[in-house]
């Protein structure tokens, strides 16, 4: 049995709680049966189950499926992860204008590239990479940081890839497949993986995104989506303004406007060492 300790999120098709049991404590996700039905949560499910069984071994470096169960008395699919002690998501940092050191620049990049690395291998693809589904862990008193993993695989694909994310961090050529029934190849869609990931690091870097101020006063996912749109059509280079040249190059590299020579997540992270 689980004992709640308190709620750390909510997003549009459940919750998640901090939970202890035997003195440990964990990550438990809570999805509503109203708003996900079995097919979308076994896709998490098994995703998490593939990290879990190649990682090997369930530690801070990775997110790693614990436990798992149907509540059928509340209606909710269950997941169990691994909890990171004084840990939040990057989102919240990000709003809390924490200021990122280039060491923490180059320790997030190195890290998140690293995992992102491992999943590509095992044709895991996330689906869904921004600030909030990104957990960075800092030392005691929430000082300097000491690891960071990605969560939240619920729109993950391991076969068949359906086009899905957040508007703002989607790869440009998602945006106009936005709400058609279609799949994409598993290897095409792992280069939005790589788009989106250089989005938050460009953001990390620079303090803000891209095209933010283009953004200013839409207040609709349409009007997003079409400012987008003419922003990435009038643009052919979205280069960092960050003064390290490792952080700059990579994250250039990344932000490739076109999926074909975008490159692979091998080569940006190879790229990356070599520049470090």
């Amino acid at each position: 049995m689980y004992t709640k300790i308190r709620k750390l999120g909510k997003g549009a098709f459940g919750e998640t709680f901090l939970v202890e049991k035997n003195g440990t404590e964990f990550v438990m996700k809570e999805l509503s049966m109203n708003r996900v039905d079995l097919t979308e949560y076994n896709l998490e499910l098994n995703a998490l189950q593939k990290i879990s069984k190649h990682h090997g071994v369930c530690d801070s470096t990775m997110i790693c499926l614990v436990d798992h169960f149907i509540d059928y008395d509340n209606q909710k699919f269950i997941l169990i992860t691994n909890y990171l002690q004084n840990s939040t998501t990057l989102s919240a940092l990000l709003k809390d204008k924490y200021i990122f050191t280039l060491k923490d620049i180059k320790f997030v990049m190195y890290y998140l590239l690293e995992q992102l690395h491992f999943l590509h291998d095992y044709n895991i693809v996330h689906g869904d990479i921004k600030p909030e589904n990104i957990i960075i862990q800092q030392g005691e008193n929430f000082t300097g940081i000491q690891n960071v993993m990605f969560i939240d695989f619920g729109i993950s694909c391991i076969k068949r890839c359906k086009p899905g994310g957040t508007m703002t961090y989607l790869a440009p050529e998602l945006l106009p497949e936005i709400g058609k029934k279609i799949f994409i190849n598993k290897n095409e869609y792992k280069k939005t993986d790589i788009w989106s990931l250089g989005l938050v690091f460009y953001q990390i870097a620079n303090g803000k995104l891209p095209f933010e101020d283009e953004l200013k006063n839409s207040s609709n996912s349409m009007a997003i989506m079409l400012k987008l749109v003419d922003f990435y059509q009038t643009t052919s280079v979205i280069p960092s303004d960050y003064d390290n040249d490792v952080v700059s190059k990579t994250i250039k590299m990344m932000l490739e406007i076109s999926p074909r020579h975008r490159p692979s997540i091998h080569r940006v992270f190879s790229k990356f060492k070599q520049l470090s």
